[in-house]
């Protein structure tokens, strides 16, 4: 799959027919409707801080086999601004049909989360993931979670606990909670610099997925994104 969201015109198989392959009625389309569709969705902001941490602070310091003394995190390092900067850059390439542009494994981490799904064509059950900081938000995150899989005849009881126990595990690169967070989101926050190029970045996350804007633009402009049509 990383190969062909990188890659395109290196695969070997349209995408459309290895679809078909794995597709016992031949006809994908059709099929995907009788589905239950799940999507785990998180805040931008949010999403966005703790792809930075992870990339740009955690993986060179932990993870040196990751970045393989290539220059990481476009080049910037830590530097959130330069960051920022150089990720709108980039969406822009990408969503102006550039072919020449061919995005990076770090890229996926912050692409907008409608990028990878067509929310809009397919109904999703989307269930919002927060950063389980508070037991509260992860216990509510896991019931949602689990009531969805409740639904599905075709889980026994075992696998959906198998799942509850597994979703309130901790993940070894998890962010939140971690001095670097904090940092990272207090610099986000009170700079209305990088919070207008963020909302510009995750702008159809917002809409699409229902998520409020941030403070520093409800009290401008409650929450109508329209402006940014």
């Amino acid at each position: 799959m990383f190969c062909y969201v990188e890659t395109p015109y290196y695969s070997e198989l349209p995408m459309e027919e290895l679809v078909n392959k794995v597709s016992m009625t031949k006809d994908p389309t059709n099929e995907l409707q009788l589905w239950k569709m799940i999507a785990l969705v998180r805040d931008p902001i949010e999403r966005f801080i703790a792809g930075f941490v992870d990339k740009c602070f955690q993986a060179p310091l932990y993870r040196p086999e990751e970045t393989g003394g290539r220059q990481y995190c476009n080049g910037c390092g830590p530097n959130l601004t330069c960051f920022v900067m150089t990720e709108y850059e980039k969406m822009l390439n990408h969503s102006s049909s550039n072919h020449s542009f061919v995005p990076t494994s770090e890229d996926v981490h912050f692409f907008p989360q409608n990028w990878l799904c067509p929310f809009e064509r397919i109904n999703f059950t989307l269930i919002k993931y927060k950063s389980l900081a508070k037991a509260e938000d992860e216990q509510n995150f896991i019931d949602q979670f689990v009531a969805f899989l409740a639904n599905i005849p075709s889980l026994s009881q075992e696998t959906i606990e198998f799942v509850r126990a597994q979703a309130g595990l901790k993940l070894g690169h998890h962010t939140s909670g971690s001095a670097a967070y904090k940092f990272v989101k207090e610099r986000i926050y009170e700079s209305q610099f990088l919070m207008e190029f963020l909302v510009r970045m995750f702008y159809w996350d917002f809409k699409v997925l229902g998520f409020p804007l941030p403070k520093l633009f409800e009290i401008r402009y409650g929450n109508d994104l329209t402006q940014y049509d």
